[in-house]
């Protein structure tokens, strides 16, 4: 339910309000008394979806140091999320305000362990970037 709210919040462009409602999400999880729910993959895809929302919100609200530290911590959690990898890859635009380069999103693949994911997130970054790059630059 918090999620669903937070959600629409987002989509409202009341990124504040949406960042406190999915850290309660996150916190209801992780204090949870029910047996293991962190434990569970459905816990942890919460878990990583409320805080990829966060750092999207910081994005948007220009605070992108925040939203990098949050996308590592997706990382270092999930290391083939590609959406960590994309957000990540989004955050650096918006603080440098121009595309990752060659070398950064070397980085940014070398971190990705499937063949079959490498191939998908090199399909989708370039034209996602391309088209983020249009959305903030109008």
């Amino acid at each position: 339910m918090l999620k669903k709210v937070a959600k629409d919040l987002f989509v409202s462009k009341q990124y504040e309000d949406a960042i406190k409602l999915y850290r309660k999400v996150i916190f209801t999880i992780e204090c949870s008394q029910e047996k293991d729910i962190t434990e569970t993959q459905e816990g942890q895809e919460i878990l990583w979806q409320s805080r990829l929302n966060i750092a999207l919100c910081f994005i948007y609200l220009k605070k992108c140091d925040e939203a990098i530290r949050i996308c590592n911590k997706v990382i270092q959690e999930h290391r083939n999320n590609y959406k960590a990898y994309y957000r990540l890859a989004m955050a650096k635009y918006e603080k440098t305000n121009k595309e990752p380069n060659a070398d950064e999103m070397a980085i940014i693949y070398s971190h990705v362990e499937s063949a079959s994911l490498l191939s998908f997130c090199q399909g989708i970054f370039d034209p996602l970037l391309s088209q983020f790059a249009q959305d903030i630059n109008a």
